[in-house]
């Protein structure tokens, strides 16, 4: 979703840097993400805070684009 309207901005030098941050952040988050579950799981976490926990950066990035796109309608 947000690679996708990255390249929605209208300068090519502003779209490039929103759509290679985008990507970047996502493949840290396949590296990293996995290895923290492992380390949770082995730690002995509940499942649902095992869950809780591993949804926390969906929930807050899905919080950012609701708040971006209504302060983008605003204007």
């Amino acid at each position: 979703m947000v690679s996708a309207k990255s390249t929605t901005s209208p300068e090519a030098e502003i779209r490039n840097t929103g759509t290679g941050w985008a990507l970047g952040i996502g493949r840290l988050g396949a590296v990293i993400g996995p290895y923290v579950a492992g380390l949770m799981i082995e730690t002995g976490w509940e499942r649902s805070l095992y869950y809780f926990a591993l949804s926390t950066p969906l929930l807050v990035s899905l919080a950012a684009i609701l708040y971006l796109r209504d302060a983008r309608r605003a204007n």
